[in-house]
């Protein structure tokens, strides 16, 4: 009955994957024709279906987690359509990107985490928001190159520009501080959930 179910589960992740990787060519391709900005933005992630297919067998996640790691997929179709170029409340739709990335990624890599080894609960969540800080870092170091000696000026993972009006605003002028800021707030923001998912699941064990 459990290996049923475990086949049951492994074939509902397979569709899973098989989607988001359809949706990632399909993507792609739409982007070459509207956007050729963000064609290498989809290529990686494109790739990053293939990998995340290959790790996700030795280390598996909840079907939920899946899903909320592709989520950033949708995300960066919406900059195809102009989106980095909206405000909400201030913000950028790029600090919003940042922080959503890192909430899903810090999601997803908790249960991945949690898959195998038992290391204490508080361990993990703090790895995890150190790993998530370490891959922001390193986007920003990607968007500095891309910036500086490749003389990429768009809202795609090679450049540091949006697709704003040029401003004095902090948001802008310290672009890659604030970018990790809110990478760490996405970051923090999915551990707490996560932490208060299981208080309340403790508790409800207990009764």
């Amino acid at each position: 009955m459990v290996r049923e179910s475990e086949k049951k589960a492994r074939r509902h992740k397979n569709i899973i994957f098989l989607v988001a990787f359809l949706f990632a060519i399909i993507t792609f391709a739409v982007t070459y024709i509207l956007k050729s900005a963000f064609v290498a933005d989809f290529l990686f992630e494109t790739i990053a279906v293939v990998i995340f297919y290959v790790v996700e067998r030795k280390y598996p996640a909840p079907i939920h987690a899946i899903i909320v790691g592709f989520l950033p997929i949708l995300l960066s179709f919406g900059g195809v359509f102009g989106l980095f170029g909206v405000t909400l409340f201030g913000i950028g739709y790029d600090k919003y990107a940042h922080f959503f990335f890192a909430f899903c990624a810090s999601y997803l890599l908790y249960f991945m985490l949690t898959a195998r080894k038992r290391t204490h609960r508080i361990l993990k969540m703090i790895a995890v928001v150190l790993i998530i800080i370490g891959l922001g870092a390193i986007n920003e170091i990607n968007e500095f190159v891309g910036s500086a000696y490749l003389h990429q000026n768009n809202a795609g993972m090679f450049s540091m520009g949006d697709e704003l009006p040029p401003s004095t605003a902090d948001l802008q002028r310290y672009d890659t501080q604030w970018d990790m800021i809110f990478n760490t707030f996405g970051s923090v923001s999915a551990i707490l959930l996560v932490a208060v998912a299981d208080r309340i699941r403790q508790q409800k064990v207990k009764k």
